[in-house]
């Protein structure tokens, strides 16, 4: 199967496919990204086909607040500010040659990273990668992509009130200069894991604020973000905000048994989540791409292994920073 996605600071092609099949679907996979045939019917058609997905973005209350935590932050002053899918204005306006532009423009060497994991021939798949994604011509100043400034100080509200909706989706966001290549990453993923395993637990099952509650980190190569969300009904949104707050404040919410765990959690995740060829060839491409290593699940599950309640307290208070946070 073929899938492909695109995020705040990447483009992704992806092909799962049989041993024996690898030759072909790898030469299709080299020919459907660096030559597309980008004919006009096919680019109007997709045009219509983002502009829908743009709407339903906008309806999506989880999605939504998730561009409204970066627009937020960051405004105009820097892509990020923008929605991955653009605006209707900027959707309509693209053609064929801005298409063609873009790949010329970024599809080099220099910004790519090809990873691959199953069952395969080491040499024979080296061959066949060689004879295809050997074409691509090296270029000198190939454009890469500019280091993101951390957006301006101070703690915001930002709101969007929505009639057509009878729930309420809560953010709390922290914006942070740890990043995929910092050595704190393990400290941080149980740090976020034990908030998430807090506020489940007291927003939904002992209080019965929340219908979802839950916490995330999105890493970045200069930055992250981590968010507390909840979704709730209009009359419950003060008192999970409190609650939320009471949480982060608390100074004896991490103690042996919540590390445990929060450890045993972020394990089974890991494993679990790597069960698909798809999903590992990910685990290690991200690696390469932002940290310049690539470590086996087993030398991951150490690094988390070490972690102590003095290393979370530690990263606990440079995240939860009031200067650099955001309601919405």
């Amino acid at each position: 199967g073929l899938n492909a996605y695109t995020s705040k600071d990447e483009g992704s092609y992806s092909a799962v496919f049989l041993k024996d099949n690898a030759a072909k679907a790898i030469k299709f996979l080299y020919e459907l990204v660096f030559n597309p045939l980008l004919k006009n019917e096919a680019v109007k058609k997709e045009k219509g086909i983002v502009a829908e997905e743009l709407k339903k973005t906008i309806d999506d209350p989880e999605r939504r607040i998730g561009q409204l935590v970066f627009s937020n932050f960051w405004q105009e002053k820097s892509a990020l500010g923008h929605p991955v899918l653009g605006s209707e204005k900027s959707i309509r306006s693209m053609t064929k040659d801005k298409l063609a532009g873009h790949i010329k423009k970024f599809y080099t060497p220099a910004n790519m990273l090809l990873a691959i994991a199953g069952n395969f021939n080491v040499k024979s798949i080296t061959n066949t990668l060689k004879d295809n994604f050997g074409k691509i011509p090296k270029k000198v100043g190939t454009p890469r992509i500019a280091k993101v400034k951390i957006a301006n100080s101070g703690s915001r509200i930002a709101t969007e009130k929505r009639s057509d909706m009878k729930q309420v989706h809560i953010s709390l966001s922290f914006l942070n200069n740890l990043t995929f290549a910092d050595k704190r990453d393990p400290v941080y993923a149980i740090f976020r894991k034990i908030i998430e395993n807090e506020v489940f637990d007291k927003l939904i099952y002992a209080l019965g604020l929340a219908y979802s509650a839950y916490a995330t980190r999105q890493l970045y190569r200069d930055f992250s973000i981590m968010d507390i969300s909840a979704g709730v009904s209009p009359a419950n949104v003060t008192n999970t905000l409190k609650k939320i707050i009471k949480i982060l404040n608390s100074k004896d919410i991490i103690n042996e048994e919540v590390l445990t765990e929060a450890k045993n959690g972020y394990k089974k995740n890991l494993l679990l989540g790597l069960a698909k060829p798809e999903d590992y060839a990910e685990f290690i491409g991200y690696q390469e791409f932002f940290e310049n290593r690539v470590l086996s699940p087993q030398q991951c599950i150490k690094d988390i292994e070490k972690v102590t309640i003095g290393d979370v307290n530690k990263i606990k208070r440079e995240i939860i920073n009031r200067n650099k946070s955001l309601i919405v």
